[in-house]
C-alpha cells in the first residue's frame, strides 16, 4: 500500500527542521526535496522507526465482534496527526460503509472513514464474511496540513488483513422420504454445510434412538473438519445409512460448527409395527348355521411415540356374513375350511403416512356323524339275522363315524 513520513511544525532537532525546510524549498526551485533523492534516506535521516498496522483479532465473527487496528507511530512525543487517511477494502474492491463494515463511533471520531482522518486507531464492526484489507492511503500534499500525513515515498505501509466469517449456514438434509417407515425399514441421508469465511468448518451427525424414559442410544455418529480457505469459505458434506430399524422413534441431528456459531438440522423418523395377531374359531357340528371366528387385534399394542393409535381396516376372506376388525360370521361351515383376515394400519406421523400390513388365518373344525350300525354276536358266531333262541348269548356291537373311519367298537 502506501508509506508516510513526518514533518513537525515545532520540530525537535535541526535536522529534522532541516528536511521539513527542504520541502518548501523545493517547491519553488525544483531541487531533491526528499534526503532519499541525496543518497540519504528522509526514514534514515529523521530516525523515524517502522511504520506497521497492529490488528487485535484478524479472525473476528460478522456482526459481533469489534476490530481494532492501530498505526505504530513515530516516537515523538506530543505530535498528532492531522490526515491518516484509512483505507478499507473487502474482497479486493472499496468496501463500503454501513453494507460491509460499520465503524464503531465514539465521542471522538464519526461513522464516516473521514471522521478517524485525525485517529492512529480505527475500529470497526465488519457485516459481511470474506477478507477485509485495511490500510493507509495517499494524504495531503507535503506542506500542506500540519502534523503527521502520509506519502508512498517515505515507508510504505503494509495493509493489514482481516478475515471475517460467520455462523455457518445450517446444514440442509436430503434423505429422509418419509418421517414413518413400517418396520424393517432404513433411512440415510447426505447432509451439506458452508461458511463464506475464513474459518475452519466442522460438520457431524449423530444417529440416536429414543427410548421410553426421556434418554436416547447412539446408534450412528460420523464428523468432517475441513480447513479455512483463504477468502472464501469450506464447505462439506457427510452421509450415512443406518440399516433395517426395529419399531420405535429415531433421530438424525447434522450440526455445522465454527469458533462463532453452531447450527443443527434434524430428522425424526417414527418406526411402526406390522399388525401381528391371530385368529380363534369354535369347533361346530353340521347342524350349526353359523360360526363366529375371532380377531385378538389390539390396536392399543400399536400406539405410537406421540401417543396416536393407527387407523385400521380389516378384510376376511370370501363369505363373510358380517365383519369388522374384532371378527367375522360365516354361514354353514364345513370341516377343514380356511378363514382369513388381512389387516392394514395407516399411521399418520410427521405429516407423512405409513401403511403396514398383516394377515392371519385359522382352520375350522366340523363334527358331523354320517351313520350308526348295529351288528350281533350270537353264541360267539356273526348273527344271521333269524330268531335267537331262548339262552343263547348275544353280544351288541354299535359302529359310528364322525367324518373319520371307525375307531371304536362297543360291547
Amino acid at each position: 500500500m502506501n508509506s508516510r513520513f513526518t514533518c513537525l511544525p515545532s520540530p525537535t532537532s535541526a535536522r529534522l527542521l532541516a528536511s521539513c525546510l527542504g520541502l518548501f524549498v523545493a517547491f519553488f526551485t525544483g531541487a531533491p526535496a526528499f534526503a532519499s533523492e541525496a543518497g540519504t534516506s528522509l526514514v534514515e535521516e529523521a530516525g523515524l522507526p517502522a511504520t506497521a498496522l497492529m490488528v487485535d483479532n484478524v479472525a473476528p465473527c460478522v456482526g459481533a465482534d469489534v476490530v481494532t487496528i492501530d498505526v505504530e507511530t513515530p516516537d515523538f512525543t506530543g505530535v498528532t496527526p492531522a490526515d491518516v487517511p484509512w483505507e478499507v477494502l473487502f474482497q479486493g474492491n472499496l468496501a463500503v460503509e454501513g453494507i460491509h463494515f460499520e465503524l464503531v463511533a465514539s465521542a471522538e471520531t464519526g461513522p464516516t472513514l473521514e471522521d478517524w482522518s485525525q485517529s492512529l486507531t480505527l475500529q470497526f464492526i465488519p457485516l459481511f464474511q470474506g477478507c477485509f484489507e485495511v490500510g493507509i492511503g495517499q494524504s495531503a500534499e507535503p506542506g500542506t496540513s500540519p502534523g503527521i500525513f502520509w506519502d508512498p515515498t517515505s515507508q510504505e505501509v503494509v495493509p493489514v488483513l482481516v478475515k471475517a466469517f460467520g455462523a455457518p449456514s445450517i446444514p440442509v438434509i436430503d434423505g429422509f422420504d418419509s418421517s414413518v417407515l413400517c418396520e424393517g425399514g432404513s433411512v440415510g441421508a447426505v447432509a451439506s454445510a458452508f461458511t463464506l469465511g475464513a474459518s475452519e468448518l466442522t460438520l457431524s451427525y449423530a444417529f440416536v434412538e429414543n427410548l421410553a424414559d426421556g434418554t436416547t442410544n447412539v446408534l450412528l455418529q460420523g464428523t468432517k473438519t475441513v480447513p479455512a480457505e483463504e477468502c472464501d469459505g469450506p464447505s462439506e458434506t457427510i452421509g450415512f445409512g443406518s440399516g433395517p430399524l426395529a419399531t420405535g422413534s429415531y433421530t438424525y441431528t447434522a450440526t455445522a460448527a465454527n469458533t462463532c456459531d453452531i447450527k443443527e438440522a434434524l430428522r425424526t423418523v417414527e418406526i411402526v409395527a406390522d399388525p401381528d395377531f391371530g385368529l380363534t374359531t369354535p369347533s361346530a357340528c353340521n347342524s350349526d348355521a353359523t360360526v363366529l371366528v375371532s380377531s385378538d387385534l389390539n390396536l392399543s399394542d400399536y400406539t405410537m411415540s406421540n401417543g396416536v393409535d393407527p387407523a385400521a381396516t380389516s378384510v376376511w376372506s370370501a363369505g363373510a356374513m358380517s365383519e369388522d376388525l374384532a371378527g367375522a360370521t360365516f354361514p354353514t361351515p364345513l370341516d377343514g375350511d380356511t378363514f382369513e383376515q388381512t389387516v392394514v394400519l395407516t399411521y399418520a406421523f410427521g405429516g407423512d403416512l405409513a401403511q403396514c400390513q398383516g394377515e392371519a388365518n385359522v382352520t375350522q373344525v366340523v363334527h358331523s356323524p354320517q351313520s350308526i350300525v348295529l351288528d350281533a354276536i350270537v353264541n360267539g358266531t356273526a348273527w344271521d339275522g333269524n330268531p335267537v333262541c331262548e339262552g343263547s348269548e348275544v353280544t351288541m356291537l354299535i359302529l359310528f363315524y364322525i367324518n373319520v373311519p371307525i375307531t371304536s367298537k362297543f360291547r
